[in-house]
């Protein structure tokens, strides 16, 4: 919806905002505030008009994007309503004005400007969009975030960890994306392959690429030392931290630099989220502000430091020997620091005065957050799915732990349907080693199931409960004995060369599967941890079980009757064996 209702404001309005100024068409007078023509492309395509539909349809790409961000930053919490409204005012007045100051031919800003520039020869700085893209869709999120407040919970200690991001496959696969769509903005913003404008796209995507690059590694670095782990989140924050920064100066920034550029914007990125997350206390989910605002102003600094006058020249076009004033440890002197630091002043409070009093707008008229009982019932499926977690990973660590392999088979989705049965997850714990000699393994080389049950309850805050059928210890099919507990207990001579799996149910709440319920007829009790039986022991024991198998069975069912209604939440249990516990859809 924001590229939809950006399209339309865009025809309307915004860009003859943005680039109507008097060098577009003699017949209109222009100013270095804002646009006056071009309004629905209205003599766009004219003989007089040193823009085209081309030039339109590659700025609308920018407007858009910059309403993005938005978007990330005040997630899970902001009414889509007035969402779309604040698509209409970035369209339509915040982003096009600032955009008219640095990038049209009359902009007070603009380095285009061929009938001086305000302070010195150069302008501001900002090749691709660091400033009217980054910093305003940045600060937009950052002031909406902060008045619509943090999601319901977002800071309580008791909910720690349920706000983590959740799907980090996904994650990568949109940075991989946005890293790719990086090489059509920052290469793409010459607008030209012909007078040496190739050359200069060619630097573009070596620059944008080492910036990325070192970006992913300085953020990896940084959740090594402060997080103590590798956090692919961080990484691949860094990412994009190390190409916001490098698109100001992409085009003027040697390679070198670019690498310095990604290296210090992942602690730019880093240091900022601590800040907002832990002084602040201003939620912004996906982190947007820090990397897009702060991100965006630090790479405009870096312009101002780094900038190389042989690429400044090429890059706008300039007279060779004419730009006098560049990077300040590049020996340019101080002034292009300055400017650069006039525009991230002037653009950061137009776009936190005027996003910030729409935002204000939108919570005086109570239209700006989601209901109460919408965002606690969002808040009830996260805590959930984070106690489901918490049992399947205590699961597997104690598997692996005790030399298994664990198979994790998807959680049931939240439907309507789902919520009455009983959202589950199952998970396979399979034993890494099988064949005769298995038989002989040392005891600690075992899983022990009552430490498997506990830990997976404590972990989730639930009750366990341990279904054993004791018909499967005498059946010598191969899919039984493949699911048997981790003892020699159960292993057959026509099983041996199967590894021995257990699976394990966890559950979000105490209704009882149709599995549940028709192997606890004829399962045992759970059993009490004991120590793993060695092979003789096995074979003196199956032939007690096989006499013993229906009066054991019976007086388990009506034993687990009582535990059954007392259990809590999220139950985590081993079903018996039956070949509905162990799917191939893992």
């Amino acid at each position: 919806m924001d590229t939809a209702i950006g399209g339309v404001v865009w025809y309307l309005f915004g860009y003859a905002f943005a680039y109507g100024d008097s060098h577009s068409n003699g017949d209109y007078p222009g100013n270095g505030f804002i646009g006056t023509h071009y309004f629905a492309t209205s003599g766009l395509d004219s003989s007089a008009s040193p823009y085209d539909f081309r030039h339109w349809i590659f700025q609308w790409a920018f407007a858009i994007t910059s309403s993005t961000i938005v978007s990330g930053a005040m997630a899970e919490r902001t009414r889509l309503r007035a969402y779309f409204l604040f698509c209409v005012a970035l369209a339509v007045w915040i982003y096009p004005v600032p955009t008219h100051w640095i990038w049209s031919r009359d902009g007070w800003l603009s380095p285009y400007n061929p009938d001086g520039k305000f302070l010195y020869a150069n302008g501001f700085l900002d090749f691709a969009g660091d400033s009217v893209v980054h910093m305003i869709g940045g600060i937009s999120g950052f002031v909406g975030a902060w008045i619509v407040g943090p999601r319901l919970g977002r800071f309580d200690p008791e909910l720690k960890g349920h706000f983590d991001p959740h799907n980090q496959s996904f994650m990568m696969l949109g940075t991989m994306i946005l890293w790719f769509g990086w090489y059509g903005f920052n290469p793409g913003s010459t607008q030209a392959l012909a007078n040496g404008q190739g050359l200069v796209a060619a630097r573009i995507s070596i620059n944008t690429t080492l910036a990325a690059s070192c970006g992913t590694i300085a953020g990896l670095f940084c959740a090594q030392m402060f997080l103590k782990q590798w956090h692919l989140p961080t990484a691949l924050n860094g990412t994009l931290a190390g190409l916001v920064a490098i698109t100001g100066g992409c085009a003027v920034l040697q390679p070198w630099a670019a690498c310095i550029a990604g290296l210090t914007a992942a602690f730019v990125y880093f240091g900022s989220s601590w800040l907002m997350v832990n002084k602040m206390k201003v939620d912004d989910p996906l982190e947007a502000t820090n990397v897009h605002f702060f991100c965006g102003a630090w790479g405009l600094i870096l312009v101002g430091l780094f900038a190389d006058r042989d690429h400044i020249e090429k890059s706008y076009s300039l007279k060779a020997g004419s730009v006098v004033d560049y990077g300040l440890f590049m020996g340019g002197g101080g002034k292009q620091l300055a400017m650069q630091l006039l525009g991230i002043v002037v653009i950061g409070a137009w776009t936190a005065f005027f996003a910030g009093a729409f935002w204000f707008l939108m919570k005086k008229l109570k239209i700006i957050r989601i209901s109460d009982a919408a965002e606690k019932d969002l808040l009830s499926h996260a805590v959930e799915l984070e106690r489901i977690q918490k049992g399947t990973r205590a699961l597997r660590a104690v598997a692996v732990g005790e030399g298994t392999e664990v198979r994790t088979m998807a959680p049931k989705t939240f439907t309507g349907a789902n919520r009455e049965a009983g959202k589950e997850t199952v998970v396979v714990i399979q034993d890494s080693d099988s064949g005769e000699d298995a038989d002989e393994r040392t005891a600690g080389k075992r899983t022990n199931s009552a430490k498997l049950t506990t830990v997976a309850a404590k972990a989730a805050g639930a009750n366990v409960t341990y279904i054993s059928d004791s018909s499967a210890s005498s059946s010598k099919s191969s899919s039984d004995g493949a699911r048997r507990r981790f003892t020699t207990e159960g292993r057959k001579e026509s099983n041996r060369d199967m590894p021995a799996t257990t699976t394990v149910i966890v559950k979000d709440d105490g209704s009882t599967s149709s599995d549940e319920s028709s192997s606890s007829s004829s399962s045992s009790a759970a059993p009490k941890a004991k120590k793993p039986a060695t092979k003789k022991s096995a074979k003196k024991s199956s032939s007690k079980k096989s006499s013993h198998s229906s009066k054991k069975s019976s007086s388990s069912a009506s034993a687990k009757k009582p535990a059954a209604a007392n259990q809590t939440k999220n139950i985590a249990h081993i079903p018996a064996s039956s070949d509905a516990d162990t799917t191939d859809d893992e």
